[in-house]
């Protein structure tokens, strides 16, 4: 029985993805109860050549070919699509995890029966030292996904990340539960749904998950035309939102409407970053009529500020 699939997914990560794969590896349960499948989503690199050469060494190690990039969420996606196992846990292929930590959390899943369970986390950095652990003066109290969510002894924005929680593969399978493909800052919108759905959930006060800072990563990325034009493609995304989980729980209303100020502005201010010749290209990114409508999100006497400066932008 294989009780627990970890999805990696893989794009231009050839100096990290070995590292990651056997601190997979480095566990207390046996290989046969969990599988690691690598999603090589068209890496231009020679990602899927280390490890098909690693397959040789862990048999339950699965690599996909991904047939056009789909960006984060879809090769996660994939992933999902394919896992045999109980429970699942998304591991970015530039992080890692510490030895010998899934006989804890597999045997946290199955005591009580949870949808998810959340971790801190510890950063690591190229030299190869670890930071302090992220802490939260919360327990272990199992509730549902909303109220955790808007706990503020461990805020939201500290539970966006799909790396730090494992699931229960039939909860998000039945719950629909899948990333928004070709676009980035996919756990935005993922981190609410999820929130939404679950039933019975838990953060752990353990940091298993290793989180490497590198400065060339999504997160670090210097502004660009692209860059700004992937934020706004996450606001229909976002939007779409108060039609759904909006109208089971206000507080993801009130949330989603921070979120869209919060993001227009940095949007906008990130705008003002580019050369001139790039900026009517993000304008051009959406229509009149949508910017209207996004700019609507804007507390009313802030929404003239804001068109002032898109236009001299």
């Amino acid at each position: 029985m294989i009780r627990l699939s970890i999805i990696v997914p893989m794009f231009k990560v050839e100096q990290y993805v070995e590292e990651c794969i056997r601190s997979l590896y480095r566990q207390d349960i046996p290989a046969s109860e969990y599988e690691v499948i690598c999603v090589d989503d068209c890496s231009p690199d020679n990602s899927a050549v280390i490890v098909e050469r690693l397959q040789k060494e862990y048999p339950t190690l699965r690599l996909i070919l991904n047939e056009r990039n789909k960006k984060l969420g879809g090769a996660r996606n994939t992933g999902l699509k394919a896992a045999k196992g109980q429970y699942i846990w998304f591991v970015d292929s530039d992080d890692m995890i510490q030895s010998n930590c899934l006989k804890q959390l597999l045997n946290e899943m199955e005591a009580q029966h949870d949808d998810f369970i959340h971790f801190n986390y510890i950063p690591y950095y190229d030299d190869g030292h670890l930071g302090e652990p992220m802490r939260f003066d919360i327990d272990a109290t199992q509730r549902i996904g909303a109220d955790m969510y808007f706990d503020s002894r461990l805020p939201w924005q500290q539970q966006v990340s799909a790396c730090r929680k494992i699931y229960r593969t039939d909860f998000l399978r039945s719950n629909n539960l899948y990333f928004a493909e070709d676009t980035m800052y996919e756990d935005n919108d993922y981190s609410m749904r999820v929130a939404a759905a679950a039933q019975r959930c838990r953060h752990l006060d353990i940091s298993p998950y290793l989180y490497r800072q590198v400065t060339t990563s999504t997160t670090h990325d210097a502004v660009s035309v692209a860059r700004i034009q992937y934020w706004q493609k996450t606001w229909p995304i976002i939007t779409a939102l108060l039609n759904t989980i909006g109208k089971l729980d206000k507080r993801f209303v009130d949330l989603i409407n921070f979120y869209m100020r919060y993001d227009l502005w940095d949007v906008l201010n990130n705008l003002y970053k580019l050369p001139k010749s790039q900026r009517k290209e993000v304008k051009r990114n959406l229509t009149v009529s949508e910017w209207l409508h996004y700019i609507k999100f804007l507390p009313f006497k802030r929404r003239f500020e804001y068109v002032y400066k898109l236009l001299k932008a």
